[in-house]
């Protein structure tokens, strides 16, 4: 018989305490160095090329376009193609 430590009822975790912790695996500028090294700077491509997920992926690139950091430079299909902002 396998043991369970702790209480069926108490097993979740608090998704954005896990969220925020992965997400601190990868830096801003790893995500800059991604758009500047993919030909078409997909989503898919940039969560590739980190290696994260692409919901982790988008994510970040979201807040990174909110800081005005990144933005979308078009989109190919459903799927959005990011660009770094010059300064």
């Amino acid at each position: 018989m396998t043991e369970r430590c702790g209480n069926d009822d108490n097993d979740s975790y608090d998704e954005k305490f896990i969220e925020q912790q992965y997400e601190q695996t990868y830096t801003d500028t790893d995500f800059l160095e991604a758009i500047r090294e993919c030909s078409v700077a997909s989503t898919g491509k940039v969560a590739d090329e980190i290696g994260c997920n692409r919901t982790t992926a988008l994510r970040r690139l979201d807040t990174l376009e909110e800081q005005g950091t990144v933005a979308v430079d078009g989109e190919v299909g459903r799927t959005r193609v990011w660009a770094v902002v010059d300064e």
